[in-house]
């Protein structure tokens, strides 16, 4: 049998080649630069061949070096896979989970397919319901909740922050009405989530036009609704406008359904965590989920 390169040059190879740099790949690995060099070179030793030409700003793969780097990253690809394999071995049974309607439509849904795909074995019962879960009493697994992330005895992971901002239709900017400045809302219907929180301000109209400045309008006129997603259907008629959060209004904005009259914008009060009784995290199935819920927020972050 052929003798095996160096494992540990081959990780410090293909991690400088994706870096471009032997300080990132040494971040990346938790090692040093200078430990990183040292493996490359003994693998170009053992291959007998340079994969980088040493340049004064950085690093420049060679032809064998690019042509080493495809089939390497490859196989190292199939190892992660195959890892994540045996790590699915053992998770089965039945998940279930609590969300709000607001987030598990918008964010869970269209994103548990992936989840279900990686793990055959495991089924999912997912249930909207707008009080926070007792899971003394309750027969859930994991909680979704959007709030302060002060949950006591539960373990909990951040999924998403919010931004908050006015939003409404299109139609409304080509009305008989301008609409560039808070004051020009004393010509438009106010929308009003009914299910605003005390603790959670920037979510209503009367924080708005405080903070902007605005006498003469009544904050609390208008239509409520105590759904989410109800607002931004009726936002989306061309009713009104209305406070929007960011995970709700992100795509409906990019697609030009909705648009953001003003510039100003805030962070929320609150954010969105998905909790579990800490013992819980020792059952495979909810590791499972809160791992794949990390690398969703991560592939978020990247878009």
């Amino acid at each position: 049998m052929n003798k095996l390169p160096p494992l540990n040059g081959l990780r410090s190879f293909e991690a400088a080649a994706r870096h471009n740099s032997f300080k990132s790949a040494a971040q990346e690995l938790n090692v040093t630069p200078a430990a990183i060099s040292h493996q490359v070179k003994n693998l170009e030793l053992f291959l007998g061949v340079e994969l980088f030409e040493r340049m004064p700003r950085g690093l420049k793969l060679t032809e064998a070096g690019r042509g080493y780097l495809p089939g390497l990253t490859a196989g190292f690809e199939t190892l992660v896979k195959a890892g994540s394999r045996l790590k699915e071995k053992g998770v089965e049974g039945r998940l279930s989970i609590s969300a709000l309607a607001s987030f598990g439509k918008v964010w869970l849904i269209p994103r548990i397919p992936r989840f279900l795909e990686r793990y055959p074995d495991l089924s999912v019962d997912i249930f909207y319901d707008e009080t926070s879960v007792d899971f003394r009493k309750d027969p859930f697994d994991i909680g979704i909740r959007y709030g302060l992330g002060i949950y006591p005895g539960l373990y909990s992971k951040l999924i998403m922050t919010e931004e908050v901002y006015p939003v409404c239709s299109p139609m409304l900017l080509n009305g008989p009405h301008p609409l560039t400045k808070f004051s020009d809302l004393k010509n438009f219907e106010l929308v009003h989530d009914c299910a605003a929180l005390t603790m959670e301000p920037s979510t209503t109209w009367g924080f708005w036009l405080a903070q902007e400045g605005v006498k003469g309008i009544e904050p609390n006129k208008g239509l409520g609704v105590s759904d989410s997603n109800a607002l931004i259907d009726l936002l989306l008629t061309g009713y009104g406008v209305g406070i929007g959060r960011s995970s709700m209004t992100k795509e409906h904005l990019a697609a030009g359904r909705l648009v953001r009259p003003f510039a100003e914008s805030r962070p929320s009060e609150f954010s969105h965590f998905v909790v579990t009784p800490e013992p819980s995290m020792e059952q495979p199935k909810v590791k499972a989920f809160f791992d794949w819920v990390q690398e969703e927020v991560d592939r978020d972050s990247q878009v």
